[in-house]
């Protein structure tokens, strides 16, 4: 077997399991209105006790799973062997824009329209395969069929290609800023 064999396999497992850990937290944003306030606004204030207690109520005792935020979004973050290492799945706001403004409406809208492709990652090693090809190659086209076949949001207008991930841009007529969910390596091999 070979090194970018290898390395295609870590890859793919690793956003399997990164969309498969990531399901019940989107399931739960997506179809509990309380949740979605509270965790939105923990987000804002970044009030670290209330976000520790979702945090464990979504980690489902993975280890190998912790969270950041910023005030304009969390991050989900996985820790990988080489070459994956870490890796972070988010919806937020890009840095510069913007400080603790967090909008629940908008969250919720994304982690329905993507939770038909979180599941499909989860379960398809074909699809995950796929999905690291082109970011492999940095084929935004390539990334954008992909996961626009299983994004049917409106509000989605980009898909891009960035360093090891893929950035999902969403835009929303009552929001005045861009929202991104994100699969990214944070540090790597």
């Amino acid at each position: 077997m070979t090194l970018s064999m290898n390395r295609k396999q870590a890859f793919t497992q690793a956003y399997q399991e990164i969309c498969q850990a990531a399901l019940p937290f989107y399931q739960l944003l997506a179809e509990n209105s309380q949740f979605a306030e509270q965790f939105t606004a923990a987000v804002r204030s970044a009030n670290l006790t209330l976000l520790d207690l979702f945090f464990l109520q979504i980690s489902a005792g993975n280890q190998n799973m912790s969270y950041g935020t910023n005030g304009i979004g969390y991050f989900l973050e996985f820790s990988f062997p080489d070459p994956v290492g870490i890796y972070s799945n988010a919806i937020s706001i890009r840095p510069g824009q913007v400080r603790f403004f967090y909008e629940t409406k908008p969250v919720v809208r994304i982690a329905r329209a993507v939770l038909p492709l979180y599941r499909k990652l989860a379960k398809s090693e074909a699809t995950a395969a796929s999905l690291y090809q082109a970011i492999q190659s940095k084929s935004h086209s390539k990334a954008s069929k992909l996961i626009k076949k299983w994004v049917r949001s409106r509000y989605l207008y980009r898909v891009r290609v960035s360093s090891m991930g893929v950035d999902l841009y969403f835009r929303f007529p009552d929001s005045p800023y861009v929202y991104h969910n994100t699969l990214f390596q944070e540090f790597g091999g």
